[in-house]
């Protein structure tokens, strides 16, 4: 009989109108938005969040697209004025993270900021040479130039780094008022945002993503191994956490980090508005 043929144009029919509704369905509703909740959608919305001008990408904070000297932009990054304070920031994305948040903060001081990827800001560093030539740039032609009331040292701290860093501090210390350097932050094993948005579904753990006990390791040795250096050392971890507690939501209501470890501007605001109630810059 034709039955059995009929049956399968039935069912084919009636497949195409459940995906031609739900399909009508995501469009009406951008893509099934309707079933987040406000805060996650704020959340989600991080994912996509655009940190270049903040950090100065490619200009001032070189990366692998901007990845020779030829990009860094000598006379917008150093720029000094002799009639306020001038302080350096040098490092990697985790020192470009504050650049815009110390330049708001404190618009008394003028900032000068040599950052990029692919190296930490010790004397001696390797990894990507627009990183460890732009650092050896910074050590032995920008701080002679001038003179500069503090430099700012900030990166992804490596155990690597520990044996160096004293050292770093000690030969800025020579050129510079005053030396600091900023601890690590709490780093994800995904992205903060993503967590948030899960944890609002599911309650899901986000303590238990933190990388807590390699950041808190770090954090400990690199207090050790500057405590009789001639440099400050402020810990991000102690201005953010509360044992594994760490604030995770800035003060606008939004994540404190967009990806797994970098800080949104405001989360960037708030940690150095911390830092500066601490002394730092006084």
């Amino acid at each position: 009989t034709d039955r059995q043929p009929r049956m399968v144009w039935a069912w084919a029919l009636a497949a195409t109108a459940v995906v031609m509704v739900v399909g009508g369905w995501f469009v009406a509703t951008d893509g099934g938005k309707s079933r987040f909740t406000g805060s996650q959608l704020g959340f989600i919305s991080y994912l996509d969040y655009n940190a270049d001008p903040y950090f100065r990408t490619n200009t001032c904070f070189l990366t692998s697209e901007s990845d020779n000297l030829t990009y860094f932009d000598e006379a917008g990054c150093l720029s000094y004025d002799p009639a306020r304070r001038n302080v350096m920031i040098l490092g990697d994305s985790h020192a470009a993270q504050y650049f815009a948040a110390f330049a708001s903060r404190r618009p008394d001081i003028q900032f000068a900021q040599v950052t990029a990827s692919g190296c930490r800001p010790v004397v001696g560093a390797e990894g990507e040479p627009r990183c460890t030539e732009l650092l050896a740039k910074a050590f032995t032609d920008y701080l002679s130039e001038h003179v500069y009331d503090a430099v700012i040292l900030a990166g992804r701290w490596e155990s690597q780094d520990l044996p160096l860093l004293p050292e770093t501090v000690r030969l800025l210390s020579n050129r510079v008022g005053r030396v600091f350097v900023l601890g690590p932050i709490m780093e994800y094993r995904q992205a903060l945002p993503r967590l948030l948005a899960r944890h609002e579904i599911t309650d899901a753990d986000v303590e238990a993503a933190q990388f807590y006990s390699e950041i808190t390791e770090t954090d400990r040795l690199i207090k050790e191994a500057l405590h009789d250096s001639p440099g400050t050392y402020y810990s991000i971890l102690d201005t953010l956490c509360d044992g594994r507690e760490c604030d995770m939501i800035a003060s606008n209501g939004q994540p404190l980090q967009f990806d797994s470890s970098h800080l949104t501007y405001q989360g960037a605001v708030d940690v150095v508005g911390a830092l500066l109630e601490q002394g730092m810059l006084r």
